[in-house]
C-alpha cells in the first residue's frame, strides 16, 4: 500500500511498465511466426531458440550470426532484428514479469 501519492505514481507507472511488458509478450505469443505457421508462434520460435543457445551453450555472437542468418534466409518470418532483441524479449520482460 503507497504510504503517499508519489509512491502511489511510482507503482502505477511500474505497473504500467509491466502491462506493456505483458501485451508485448501476448502480442508476440499470438502473431505467427510466418503467416500460415501453425508450429510456431513469434514468441515460442524466439523461446525454442534461446533454450537451443542454453543447452548448447553457444555464445551471444554465435547466436547474433545465427539470428543475422535465420532473417537473411527467411525474410517473411517475424523474427527479432537481432539476437539483443530476442534476447531483451526473453530474459528482461519475460523476467521483469516474474519475481524472482
Amino acid at each position: 500500500q503507497p504510504a503517499n501519492v508519489e509512491d502511489y505514481v511510482e507503482d502505477e507507472s511500474h505497473d504500467s511498465e509491466e502491462k506493456r511488458a505483458f501485451d508485448e509478450l501476448l502480442s508476440d505469443h499470438n502473431e505467427e511466426l510466418y503467416e500460415g505457421c501453425t508450429s510456431f508462434s513469434k514468441l515460442s520460435f524466439m523461446l525454442k531458440l534461446y533454450h537451443i543457445k542454453i543447452i548448447s551453450k553457444i555464445s551471444d555472437k554465435g547466436m547474433s550470426m545465427i539470428v543475422d542468418l535465420l532473417k537473411e534466409a527467411f525474410k517473411h518470418a517475424k523474427l527479432p532484428d537481432s539476437f539483443y532483441d530476442l534476447k531483451k524479449t526473453i530474459v528482461y520482460q519475460l523476467y521483469g514479469l516474474i519475481e524472482i
